[in-house]
């Protein structure tokens, strides 16, 4: 994203709007959207930050990058503590396996229904295995913007704010979170008394050709074909055999 102010001006606080023009920059920098608005600072502990988060203001509502929301406000988040530039991207995709945005437990029925919850999404995509595959593929897709943010802010070797140490290297930054989800998924499992074990159906051979159905690892059905289903682990049937499948 390209921000061109008003005679130059960069955003000084919380409270001065900045007239500005917005550019949002794709790959091989086509210009995708280009807008006026304004911008000024936002946060309160970040904004202490030499990499500033900014709020910006479009003078009309936009669906920012196909975003599902249309808003004239955005928001620019630094992400100064986040030397991985990945943690909210991996939250989103947490949330999107989960698929709820939380339940308070409080009681034995509140507990009981995100036992369930917590239940169905690890036997779908909340597995080690493929949060460890979005956090490669996003180490990848951010390798040039990670190059380009620690140019300007080499911060590698210093430990900031809510991080206990400093890593080393972007490398080292995102093997870190691998490991803390590895040890938060066991966690919650242990949190919640839920045992994960994707090993627990037997793997046997089958034919495509026959009829077969699909069901999650807890007997529920799914009325598609394999080729349909969503990412995750699943039981096909074919007569009185079965085998697991995981689909990427």
């Amino acid at each position: 994203m390209s921000i061109h102010t008003e005679r130059n001006v960069e955003p000084y606080d919380k409270v001065h709007d900045i007239n500005a023009l917005i550019t949002i920059i794709g790959d091989k920098d086509k210009v995708l959207r280009t807008d006026s608005g304004i911008v000024r600072l936002r946060g309160n502990g970040s904004i202490s930050f030499p990499k500033k988060p900014y709020l910006i203001k479009y003078n009309k509502k936009h669906r920012v990058l196909d975003a599902p929301a249309k808003a004239k406000k955005w928001t620019l988040l630094n992400n100064y503590s986040d030397k991985t530039l990945m943690r909210n991207l991996l939250a989103f995709e947490l949330s999107r396996c989960l698929g709820t945005d939380g339940i308070v437990v409080r009681d034995a029925e509140a507990r009981a229904e995100m036992l369930k919850i917590w239940g169905q999404a690890r036997e779908n995509c909340l597995n080690e295995q493929h949060l460890h595959d979005f956090i490669g593929r996003s180490e990848e897709n951010l390798q040039a913007s990670q190059r380009l943010n620690f140019m300007r802010w080499p911060v590698m070797d210093e430990v900031i704010h809510m991080n206990p140490k400093a890593w080393g290297g972007y490398a080292e930054e995102v093997q870190n979170v691998r490991r803390f989800i590895s040890e938060r998924l066991l966690w919650m499992d242990s949190k919640l008394g839920y045992t994960y074990d994707p090993d627990a159906i037997p793997v046997v051979s089958s034919d495509r050709e026959q009829p077969h159905r699909v069901y999650s690892l807890s007997g529920v059905p799914y009325d598609c074909d394999v080729r349909h289903l969503p990412r995750g682990l699943y039981v096909v049937k074919q007569g009185d055999a079965a085998r697991k499948i995981q689909v990427r």
